[in-house]
């Protein structure tokens, strides 16, 4: 199976270098997508000096609790008792100052492997970015993470459950990233935590798996609450909301109308491209697995194009009414069960 994102390629050729032997002196690793970033740099710190040599020969230094000067003269020291020694810098976007280090990858000790891991994109036009930029490219690696596009994640979740032994049901996912979000890092620790509650006896993570694991009610929360606004079913949606404000905790009213408002925007996006691209294509321009395309499908046929600039405009307005700008705000299920109303007619 391809990569679903090019970081990941070029961050496994890096890795197979690594493995090889073929050590760089200077590693650059930024971009906007930290957790490729620290997942490089982890890898780096497993695999390239042995366990019993760390003690002398690995050091870690955190951006904002040291200085470009301390960090270069760790890259002078000699290893101890091994060929290479690892200098690593995390957060270093926090470094005061990039200039000492940056003069310092223009002629990199070869026995040092000096690693700067970077929870941000270096602008080259920016104080000394472009020259420690440069003086990597010569003597090293510069890695740039790229965010992944929504349509790549469902891979992503896939590939890491395989990676850990475990299957994941497409709904699984939907509702995964639906609770959990789409930064990678907490989907990865959410799926940690799926892989030890589940033990060695269980591989197939279903959706009701991920409700019971992440806190959800199964039965009372956003993912279900669009598919029954999807399917017409308005006397489910109304249930919904009503546990939804009630009964459970931690559900702000904003991410609920988001929510709902982006799976109109999907509705309007399967209507526009059905016909003209191959499932498949259609899937991909949604952000969703193509799983889910016949329930878009049957969404589409209750809410016509002629309705959804309606609907949006009411989603609008509900948004500005929840927030107080007509007055003092409803109640969330009052906010929820006027939006209801107001689209399922």
């Amino acid at each position: 199976m391809a990569s679903p994102n090019k970081s990941i390629e070029r961050a496994n050729a890096i890795k197979a270098s690594i493995d090889s032997g073929e050590t760089q002196p200077v590693y650059v690793l930024h971009g906007n997508e930290p957790y490729l970033c620290d997942e490089l740099c982890n890898y780096l710190l497993e695999r390239t000096i042995p366990p019993e040599a760390r003690d002398f020969n690995q050091t870690i230094f955190y951006g904002l609790d040291t200085t470009d000067s301390i960090v270069a003269q760790q890259c002078k020291q000699v290893p101890f008792g091994a060929p290479k020694r690892l200098v690593v810098v995390r957060e270093a976007q926090m470094l005061k100052s990039l200039k000492i280090i940056a003069a310092y990858a223009s002629k990199p000790i070869g026995s040092t492997i000096l690693v700067l891991n970077f929870h941000a994109t270096l602008k080259p036009s920016e104080g000394t970015n472009g020259a420690l930029l440069n003086a990597a490219k010569k003597n090293g690696v510069v890695y740039q993470s790229e965010a992944f596009r929504e349509y790549q994640i469902d891979g992503w979740i896939k590939e890491r459950a395989k990676a850990k032994g475990l299957e994941i049901h497409p709904l699984a996912i939907g509702v995964l990233k639906e609770h959990v979000g789409t930064e990678l890092d907490k989907i990865e620790n959410a799926l940690e935590t799926l892989r030890v509650s589940m033990g060695e006896s269980e591989s197939k993570i279903t959706k009701e798996k991920v409700f019971d694991t992440i806190g959800v009610s199964r039965e009372f929360n956003v993912f279900n609450l669009t598919k029954a606004i999807g399917m017409g079913d308005k006397a489910r949606a109304l249930q919904i909301v009503h546990y939804m404000a009630t009964k459970a905790k931690g559900n702000a009213t904003t991410p609920i109308l988001d929510r709902v408002a982006h799976y109109f925007f999907q509705i309007l996006q399967f209507q526009t491209l059905d016909g003209q691209l191959p499932h498949d294509e259609v899937a991909k321009a949604m952000g969703v697995n193509p799983f889910f395309l016949q329930e878009f499908q049957q969404a589409s046929m209750r809410y016509p194009l002629k309705q959804l600039p309606m609907i949006f405009t009411w989603l609008r307005y509900i948004d500005m009414l929840s927030k107080g700008l007509y007055g003092a705000p409803p109640s969330q299920e009052e906010v929820l069960k006027e939006l209801l109303l107001r689209i399922m007619k």
